[in-house]
């Protein structure tokens, strides 16, 4: 499997669609609300490493569940899924 960080971080290169998933990746996300992370994700596997359009922390899912402590199977699975740790690096 490749690892893909697809470098958007502005809403306003989105479409209305397109920018509306990832904030729902992303609240999901923050919220800890893996199940939801991983239904997004399974319906849209190219969001795995994206972030919130427009925020200023850049984390993709996988740093919001370090960020939370989040099981070591969530982690496993995002990383299964093509997470890669460094994306918030990579935009800068």
């Amino acid at each position: 499997m490749d690892i893909v960080w697809d470098g958007t971080t502005q809403p306003q290169t989105l479409t209305e669609e397109s920018a509306g998933r990832r904030f729902e990746l992303a609240d999901a996300a923050r919220d800890y609300n893996w199940s939801r992370v991983f239904d997004l994700v399974s319906e849209h596997p190219e969001l795995v490493n994206c972030c919130r359009p427009g925020g200023t922390s850049l984390f993709a899912p996988l740093h919001q569940a370090a960020h939370g402590g989040a099981p070591i199977e969530v982690v496993r699975r995002l990383i299964e899924l093509g997470s890669m740790a460094d994306t918030a690096e990579r935009a800068r």
